[in-house]
């Protein structure tokens, strides 16, 4: 288990720590690792699954390549006279604004145009970095 082995560290230290746990992770002997890190780049540059914890409460669990799939940033236009989207599986709305819908949804998987109320658009589905997927679960997206 490491507690934010990072900490303290130079930008050196940083590539010989990940190096040398990496090629260890990868020699077959069984090795895993639990990380406990603040920083959202270092668990996305070694991590196979993300466990997000928020106030002592499991947000998020997953494999991290499961999780770049299913999250996605979304634009939808409704039609006009239209104010609501109706339920859609894991789609949480972030803002109205200039008769578009910004949205995330952590069930994305190609078909969410055919669940929209008549005259609804899907305009664009941007995959989710792991920093905005982490802030979305946690609730702090402004």
């Amino acid at each position: 288990m490491l507690d934010e082995p990072c900490e303290g560290l130079d930008v050196e230290g940083v590539e010989d720590l990940w190096t040398s746990l990496m090629r260890r992770a990868g020699s077959g002997d069984g090795l895993g690792v639990i990380l406990a890190t603040n920083r959202i780049e270092d668990a996305e540059r070694v991590c196979d699954r993300l466990v997000i914890l928020d106030r002592g409460r499991l947000v998020l669990d997953g494999q991290l390549d499961d999780l770049r799939e299913r999250w996605r940033r979304l634009i939808l236009r409704l039609p006009e006279g239209t104010e609501d989207l109706g339920p859609l599986p894991g789609l949480v709305i972030t803002r109205h604004r200039d008769g578009l819908i910004e949205a995330t949804t952590s069930a994305w998987d190609g078909s969410l145009q055919q669940h929209l109320p008549d005259g609804a658009e899907l305009v664009d589905a941007f995959p989710m970095a792991l920093r905005e997927i982490y802030l979305a679960v946690v609730g702090h997206v402004s």
